[in-house]
């Protein structure tokens, strides 16, 4: 998700979903992986890498743009679809796709942190943007009808309607093979919130232990 100031090398590696900015991007012995990229070079594709599908990086977070000056990498410049593939003679070649336009959607970073990036930093083809552009529209729209239905629903039918979309959600999450990822964040929440509590029990007995001795 950072910036590479280098080359990021993806070998030996099977169904892999990447986003990342780099100076350039190389693959070898790979199958069936995403590489969401914001690339200054083009992309270098090495024997046996297979369906291989690119596009254009579709991330961001807070500290972004700073971190793309410190690598040295131009948000304006983007070859991710413009691969090179090399391949020495009698092995396989390597394959790739683009991810079609109507299939691109964001991947949101859910870390809080600082810095003043609030939206897609990387330069992508306008099908690309004008797709999640017309998604984010879909979504507001159907998000506003919902609230509308369920202000004058009966609370039953809402409670329904919640589980039924809570439901339908985590299948989508299950086909898109992103459930692993809900799970990771929802590990690291609890972990987080561990910490915090046992800190909070350290430093309480701390102050006990300063209060019994005064």
């Amino acid at each position: 998700l950072g910036a590479v100031a280098g080359c990021l090398t993806i070998q030996d590696s099977q169904k892999l979903e990447v986003h990342a900015a780099a100076l350039r991007v190389t693959t070898r012995h790979t199958d069936e992986c995403n590489l969401m990229l914001c690339t200054t070079l083009y992309p270098t594709l090495l024997e046996g890498s297979h369906a291989i599908q690119l596009a254009p990086f579709n991330t961001f977070y807070a500290s972004q743009e700073s971190d793309l000056a410190a690598a040295g990498l131009l948000p304006s410049i983007n070859h991710f679809d413009k691969p090179v593939l090399l391949a020495p003679q009698d092995l396989q070649t390597a394959e790739f796709t683009l991810l079609p336009p109507t299939q691109f959607n964001l991947f949101l970073v859910p870390v809080a942190m600082q810095g003043s990036t609030t939206g897609l930093a990387c330069v992508m083809p306008d099908e690309y943007r004008q797709s999640l552009e017309d998604k984010l529209q879909q979504a507001s729209a159907l998000q506003a009808k919902a609230q509308a239905v369920c202000q004058q629903a009966d609370p039953a039918v809402v409670a329904a309607f919640s589980a039924s979309v809570s439901t339908r959600f985590m299948d989508w999450l299950s086909d898109q093979r992103q459930l692993r990822h809900l799970r990771d964040l929802h590990t690291l929440s609890s972990d987080k919130q561990k910490r915090a509590s046992q800190a909070s029990d350290s430093h309480q007995e701390v102050l006990d232990d300063i209060s019994d001795r005064a």
